[in-house]
């Protein structure tokens, strides 16, 4: 079994809807009681909410690991979540924070594998969105 990003909150990377998916934990144990695998999706464009009421642990808590602009800005491009940042894998801190992510999703579900989607960093833009 799988799910697209509308099990998500918002659309960002490693977040669980608490209104959509709320017992999402416990139809993954389900899932599994009957030996069925579960696999979730995660985009590399990370939801861009700086000034976000609401708290998205893992966007504040990656520090400045994002793919820059040419101004050393985060590049901002557009997928998904809408306004997206997007991981430097080649930072030294991002394969770190990724896992962290991934941690912290698997504490939440328990899934058997992740789909990757989107991992080619795609953006809806041509180019910068702003």
């Amino acid at each position: 079994m799988w799910s697209d990003i509308d099990y998500m909150h918002e659309y960002r990377d490693f977040t669980v809807s608490n209104t959509r998916y709320a017992k999402q934990a416990d139809y993954v144990k389900a899932l599994h009681d009957q030996n069925i695998k579960y696999v979730p999706i995660v985009d590399a464009g990370v939801a861009y909410r700086p000034n976000a009421l609401d708290k998205y642990d893992f966007f504040n808590n990656a520090g400045d690991i994002w793919i820059k602009a040419a101004d050393g800005t985060p590049f901002i491009g557009r997928v998904w979540p809408n306004d997206s940042v997007f991981p430097d894998f080649f930072n030294p801190n991002a394969a770190g924070v990724w896992q962290a992510g991934i941690t912290s999703l698997f504490t939440a579900i328990p899934f058997d594998g992740l789909w990757l989607d989107m991992n080619e960093i795609a953006n809806f833009c041509n180019g910068v969105c702003y």
